[in-house]
């Protein structure tokens, strides 16, 4: 699942030094709705293994490539 945040954040910074940032925007998919702090899931997921990483295999690009083939 994505991490929600389509809000394109703005950061800035108060006169005191301290920092804040705050969405832009909010983004409302009409078949999905409202994804802020939610996600979208995924059509499909790919479980990534430690083996993935050791032999440096990318198992995503992997799964992309088969499904459109």
């Amino acid at each position: 699942t994505t991490g929600g945040g389509t809000g394109n954040p703005i950061f800035r910074e108060l006169p005191n030094g301290w920092n804040f940032r705050l969405s832009n925007w909010v983004v409302d998919y009409t078949a999905f709705g409202i994804v802020e702090e939610i996600g979208m899931t995924p059509d499909f997921v790919v479980e990534i293994t430690e083996n993935d990483l050791t032999l440096r295999r990318d198992a995503i690009l992997e799964k992309a490539i088969e499904i459109l083939n």
